[in-house]
């Protein structure tokens, strides 16, 4: 089982369209800008089939 956080909370999408950067990509974070990498479900994919894994299935 793999999850991810969700990149695009009301409260960021506001943020963006205010001009600011969501906390998830602000690279001064205090602790977010060591881990978070953003992925697409397709770009998600491509990098476990890659690594050799076959996802089975996709809940949102």
């Amino acid at each position: 089982m793999l999850t991810t956080p969700n990149l695009a909370p009301a409260q960021d999408r506001l943020a963006f369209l205010a001009g600011r950067a969501p906390r998830q990509v602000d690279p001064l974070h205090p602790y977010l800008w060591l881990h978070i990498r953003p992925f697409t479900a397709s770009l998600l994919r491509r990098v476990l089939c890659r690594a050799g894994f076959a996802p089975l299935a996709r809940w949102t």
